[in-house]
């Protein structure tokens, strides 16, 4: 309710000052003024893409699963550039699912439309005259344009991995402007329980970005948010005096960065002690099952969930003791026997390299990106940049244990 209440706040804000210029200017002139600058930006934009070459440009992705079915989840996409025009087309993207991944049409057109801006001229002012040279075509029954009443609670995911399906289209072309595939999406952890004291529920929320891709001449971000979201970390001292949980450990995670000449970003480790005798946690998060295809450089690290002993052994699907798994799309929801640590790393899922720049091994192994996976015999023989992976990572401490892979929940057995 709160980002809606801000959102209905800005709109109050902008009647007003909109009243004021008329006011001041008239109806007239502020009405050309508006045409005017929507003309600009529509005659700013096809110029960028006239500089791009004429051609049409395809790439494409998966999301591991919908928690639901078992996945993989194909996202397709080609850009056709013509002159001053750009088609972007989802024709082959797999139909649409029962988990809540589904994205609305209005989502998948603004994640075109903040792409070709972002990659083509970063600095037009946006208003429609940007995206009056796109046109989109997304069939309808896919999972970019869902018939109702498909689940959309979990659309981001979908959002994300057209971000960056769209971003491979753009690297064939314009490889100087675009940026590697990044961590993939945010990884959502809620942890909950009741006051032992008061009776009271609370709910804490965990929302950990990872590593940005490499760019040209530049290194990926490290722990940073990255695309169409501006989501935060929570203050360790806000956590720790509002909620049941003790922050053991937060710090960047050497060696999660893709290798390359401009590695990926680092990923992220955030540790957690739950305090009080049980609790709930959920987690919503992506990026384990499948890295993302080769692009530019080698891999970050790839994503992982777990409540880990030391002498675990994984048994799927699995209910031990007291733990009890519900599905909810595709989160999934555990009750945790009380005082429990958990480590949550969000592993920089992007990196970048060129062939042209040089392999992953020209850059400094010192600077934390060794040990990550090279690419495969097919693509290194052909010399095709590696691979994009990253995701996030989970411990706790005590016997009874689980993993949570891609919203697929796995409980491991008690030593």
């Amino acid at each position: 309710m709160g980002d809606l209440a801000s959102q209905v706040a800005s709109l109050h804000v902008g009647e007003r000052e909109l009243r004021r210029l008329i006011a001041r200017y008239g109806s007239g002139i502020i009405a050309a003024a508006v045409d005017e600058l929507i003309r600009y930006s529509e005659t700013r934009m096809r110029a960028r893409i006239t500089e791009v070459p004429d051609g049409t440009y395809r790439w494409e992705d998966v999301l591991d699963d919908d928690g639901v079915s078992a996945g993989p989840i194909a996202i397709r996409a080609a850009i056709t550039i013509s002159g001053s025009d750009v088609v972007v087309d989802f024709t082959g993207t797999d139909p649409q699912v029962r988990g809540p991944i589904n994205c609305m049409i209005g989502m998948t057109l603004g994640s075109v439309y903040y792409v070709l801006v972002a990659a083509l001229d970063p600095h037009i002012p946006k208003n429609y005259g940007c995206y009056a040279p796109i046109r989109v075509i997304a069939p309808e029954g896919t999972i970019v344009h869902p018939r109702p009443p498909a689940p959309v609670a979990g659309r981001m995911e979908t959002g994300h991995r057209i971000v960056d399906v769209l971003l491979g289209c753009l690297a064939q072309a314009v490889p100087d402007k675009v940026m590697a595939p990044f961590y993939g999406s945010t990884n959502h952890i809620i942890l909950s329980g009741e006051d032992p004291q008061s009776g009271k529920t609370w709910v804490a929320l965990e929302i950990q970005p990872g590593g940005w891709g490499g760019r040209p001449g530049l290194d990926g971000n490290d722990g940073w948010s990255a695309h169409m979201h501006n989501v935060q970390n929570v203050p360790i001292e806000i956590e720790e005096t509002t909620y049941p949980l003790r922050v053991e450990r937060y710090e960047l995670l050497p060696g999660t960065g893709g290798a390359g000449r401009w590695r990926g970003g680092l990923g992220l480790r955030r540790e957690l002690r739950l305090l009080t005798e049980a609790g709930h946690l959920t987690l919503h998060c992506d990026r384990v099952r499948f890295p993302a295809p080769a692009c530019w450089g080698r891999p970050g690290r790839a994503g992982a969930v777990s409540r880990q002993p030391r002498h675990a052994v994984c048994a799927r699907d699995r209910l031990q003791g007291d733990q009890r798994v519900a599905r909810d799309g595709r989160s999934r929801a555990l009750r945790l026997p009380g005082r429990r640590r958990l480590r949550h790393a969000v592993g920089a899922r992007s990196r970048r390299r060129s062939a042209r720049r040089g392999g992953a091994e020209d850059h400094d192994p010192g600077r934390g990106v060794s040990g990550t996976p090279a690419p495969s015999p097919a693509r290194a023989a052909s010399g095709t940049p590696g691979t994009a992976g990253g995701g996030a990572q989970w411990r706790f401490s005590k016997r009874a244990t689980w993993r949570c892979g891609s919203r697929s929940v796995r409980t491991v057995s008690r030593s």
